[in-house]
């Protein structure tokens, strides 16, 4: 049953190429640069406000003590959702893995550890999936893909101890524990006094250690330590649990200095080494979904946004409420106000970064799964499952004279100005 699903969602995919306008345009970034350039904000005060962020697990962060926020899944245990077969959950299993989260003792430590190897970030401690419904092709229990080298705080074991709760600087839930070392405090004096790091000009470019096998695939939104002329710091854990620092030499045309300058030339050779890319909710298989294309968009200029969708709009505290303006005024107001390549779009669950405008409508980048289009009485869903440039209108086309479907225009809620936040946090 599980194979007829994905190979339905191969069908689909193949025919929104063919059946949805905006999946013609040009699928190419610098296609939509602006005419004028703008002035490039400060990168050291982006940096220094970036690593402060990141580095915070190690240097104060407050353990999480909202037991509804930690543990927000609490209503899909209730909902009890599917397995990987595509069967009902079985309620002891389920009981069983609440069990093992040990709720009633959170939080048990606070440990300043490290991620030595990608890993997924759980909303359980299990890597089982939990389908809500029969023919949804997303793990309801995967969260997010976390970055081998970040910085996290260690606040929670499950009962036998494979998965740590960690909070990072974006994300927070369920790390498997050989994925993670402690870190002594020499080891964090040691890092924190590195000045330069590096961000790689491509995504998943991998690094060599000196026997030429691959340690490590470097991810782009992802920061590396300089430890030395043309060497990184990889991570490992020693037999007792703690991180070892391993200098691994790096290709120098593959990687470029952190922070990149914040410019709309420079976003879009950022976008344009991930469009195209397959879609993946909350990370899974090293995939992106929205959320984390536009993280990883505009983690290397210095800018580190919060997992979800809804955190990102926020993050700036320049968040403009566009939800009682009809669709004409929407994008008129974004076409007037928004920044190329540096404003982001929310609706409900998603979020889009605006480019600019093509044929006097507004254009966006994003990673998006469907889009599900009516017409008469009936709903067609056309899956995409990658990352795509589009209009705000996509799939009007296919959208019958009397249909009520709403249109990504028509959900749009909110919009966020990172470029006016980045100037504003560089002049103080």
């Amino acid at each position: 049953m599980l194979k007829a699903l994905l190979l339905s969602v191969m069908v689909l995919t193949l025919g929104a190429e063919e059946t949805l306008l905006d999946l013609r345009l040009p699928q190419e970034a610098r296609y939509y640069l602006p005419k004028h350039a703008f002035p490039i904000p400060d990168k050291a005060k982006l940096k220094s406000a970036y690593l402060e962020q990141w580095y915070a697990p190690w240097t104060g962060m407050e353990v999480m003590r909202d037991f509804e926020e930690v543990f927000w899944m609490q209503d899909l245990f209730k909902a009890g959702g599917y397995d990987a077969q595509l069967r009902p959950n079985n309620p002891k299993a389920l009981d069983a893995l609440w069990a093992s989260m040990d709720t009633a003792h959170y939080p048990s430590v606070a440990l300043k550890a490290v991620v030595v190897k990608d890993a997924d970030v759980r909303a359980t401690p299990t890597d089982k999936p939990y389908y809500n419904k029969i023919g949804s092709p997303f793990d309801r229990w995967q969260n997010s893909m976390i970055f081998a080298g970040t910085p996290v705080l260690i606040t929670h074991y499950n009962t036998d101890r494979t998965y740590a709760h960690i909070q990072s600087s974006f994300v927070y839930g369920w790390v498997k524990v050989e994925q993670l070392a402690l870190v002594k405090p020499a080891t964090i004096q040691k890092l924190m006094a590195i000045t330069h790091y590096i961000t790689p000009l491509e995504d998943k470019i991998p690094l060599y250690d000196r026997a030429h096998r691959v340690v490590a695939n470097t991810h782009m939104g992802e920061i590396l330590a300089l430890a030395g002329p043309q060497q990184v710091y990889t991570y490992a854990k020693d037999s007792q649990g703690f991180a070892k620092l391993i200098s691994t030499p790096f290709t120098p045309r593959h990687f470029t200095p952190f922070p990149r300058p914040l410019s709309p030339r420079v976003m879009a050779a950022v976008i344009d080494t991930m469009l195209g890319q397959p879609y993946g909710w909350g990370g899974s298989d090293q995939k992106r979904d929205c959320s984390a294309f536009t993280r990883d968009s505009f983690a290397s200029f210095g800018i580190l946004l919060p997992r979800n969708s809804l955190a990102q709009v926020r993050y700036a505290n320049n968040m403009v409420d566009l939800s009682q303006m009809s669709a004409p005024e929407k994008e008129r107001y974004i076409i007037k106000h928004a920044t190329p390549f540096a404003t982001i779009l929310w609706l409900k669950g998603h979020i889009m970064l605006y480019l600019g405008t093509h044929a006097h409508k507004a254009i966006v980048a994003h990673n998006i799964w469907a889009i599900s289009v009516g017409k008469s009485r009936s709903v067609h869903t056309y899956t995409i499952g990658k990352t795509v440039i589009t209009t705000l209108e996509l799939g009007k086309e296919n959208r019958g004279l009397s249909s009520k479907t709403r249109l990504l225009i028509d959900r749009v809620e909110a919009m966020s100005d990172l470029y006016d936040y980045s100037l504003k946090l560089a002049a103080h």
